[in-house]
């Protein structure tokens, strides 16, 4: 793109215009060419607004697509870039989809992964649940080891319930659980 708009805005800021190129045209092309240079916006000259012509034609040989808009009011640099912002929205879109498509099924296999841990995982502790909440009706404080011994229920067992923030604290410093 950079090489396109050579002709008319990049080469003037970095390289020195030493040739030229001689062309003929009627006495009425002429003053029909000087005529446009005149009231073109922004005002040029008429060397600028042949190479700035020429850079057109070429941008519509090489994107054919922007000649079919068939809009000479409106900047050519303009639909070109109008061109190049479409094709990376298009992409940009593209990526979106497929991300979401992505995150559609990593969520199908987290919640599918998360049945099967749940399913073979939990187990069933309302019975424990119940003995140890009787048991702290009874008792505000206790250890480990008493639980154990009162309820017959296995450590782990019982770790798993008092582990429960929600019901349960424990005492670090006389290593007791009561109930919150």
């Amino acid at each position: 793109m950079e090489e396109e708009r050579g002709m008319t805005e990049s080469r003037e800021k970095t390289e020195k215009r030493e040739k030229y190129i001689k062309f003929m045209v009627t006495g009425s092309e002429k003053k029909n060419i000087i005529k446009y240079v005149e009231n073109s916006i922004p005002k040029t000259s008429l060397s600028e607004f042949i190479r700035t012509a020429i850079a057109d034609k070429i941008r519509n040989i090489e994107h054919p697509e922007l000649m079919s808009l068939n809009t000479s009011s409106v900047n050519s640099q303009i639909l070109e870039d109008l061109l190049r912002n479409r094709n990376k929205l298009m992409e940009i879109e593209k990526s979106i989809l497929e991300e979401k498509e992505y995150n559609a099924n990593l969520s199908k296999e987290l919640r599918e992964t998360l049945n099967l841990l749940n399913k073979y995982s939990y187990r069933e502790l309302g019975d424990e649940k119940t003995k140890i909440s009787n048991l702290f009706d009874v008792y505000s404080k206790l250890s480990l080891k008493r639980i154990m011994e009162l309820t017959g229920i296995e450590r782990k067992t019982i770790l798993e319930i008092v582990s429960d923030k929600e019901k349960y604290i424990y005492d670090i410093l006389k290593k007791v659980y009561r109930k919150k």
